[in-house]
């Protein structure tokens, strides 16, 4: 699958919300076009700290500005830990194709209570914990020229025709 646009982020994000304050007001901002692209996909590794969230919310916009949540909330249930090959598929969604205003963020979200709990259960969270964020990933396939197209048709038509 040919690659939209690909990030290595290996800073950490911190300066999160107080514990009942903004949900999924806080984290990751990518913003990518996908114009000549359909079937999009996500993907990212990420790394919590003992007192950042545990409970992450993956969003996406196809106007730039109004973000949509997608998919169930990832967990950290453990700090100083990687979790890899984190996935959203977002190909079903037909305005993130061939969009010049997609992207997509990845933002604290409070528990059930309320208010946000640390990755650690034996931990207090704080909005000093940190994510890290590795191989993080925006896929899809180039949408074929209508011109392709009409020469698939006689090429399909006589490889038909050679079979019989």
């Amino acid at each position: 699958m040919p690659t939209v646009c690909v990030v290595f982020v290996t800073s950490n994000f911190i300066n999160f919300a107080a514990a009942t304050a903004e949900n999924k007001g806080r984290g990751a901002q990518f913003v990518t076009s996908t114009a000549g692209f359909q079937d999009i996909t996500l993907s990212f590794d990420q790394r919590h700290s003992n007192t950042s969230s545990r409970f992450v919310q993956v969003q996406y916009t196809i106007d730039g500005s109004n973000f949509i949540d997608i998919g169930d909330r990832f967990q950290g249930t453990a700090g100083d830990t990687w979790f890899n090959n984190r996935a959203i598929d977002l190909s079903s969604i037909a305005g993130v194709n061939d969009n010049a205003l997609f992207g997509v963020r990845v933002v604290a979200a409070v528990g059930a209570n309320g208010a946000y709990v640390a990755s650690t259960s034996t931990s207090t969270y704080s909005p000093g914990g940190t994510w890290r964020f590795d191989m993080v990933t925006i896929n899809g396939n180039v949408i074929p020229e209508p011109s392709a197209l009409g020469l698939l048709a006689p090429a399909a038509l006589l490889l038909a025709r050679r079979r019989k």
